[in-house]
């Protein structure tokens, strides 16, 4: 499926809620894109997920905000070469 993704002139930061409202497939077209807020957006996601997971495993708020930034810091080390 082909999909445009238009941006408007606005920076990254501005257009992070409107990011909200898109969906997992149009957000991962726009990361592809190299543009950070897309890419931000699925991390954002991705560690609510994580730490809802952690937290109902370990049933101990502050353990699963440190294990899931944990998680989140190691997924996203190898993405630090693809500036």
């Amino acid at each position: 499926m082909a999909m445009t993704i238009l941006f408007s002139v606005q920076s990254d930061a501005s257009t992070v809620s409107d990011l909200r409202a898109w969906s997992e497939e149009q957000l991962i077209a726009a990361a592809k894109t190299r543009r950070r807020a897309p890419f931000g957006e699925l991390g954002r996601r991705q560690v609510k997920k994580v730490f809802r997971g952690i937290d109902r495993i370990m049933r101990n708020r502050e353990d699963a905000e440190r294990r899931s930034a944990r998680w989140s810091s190691e997924c996203l080390r190898p993405c630090q070469g693809l500036r």
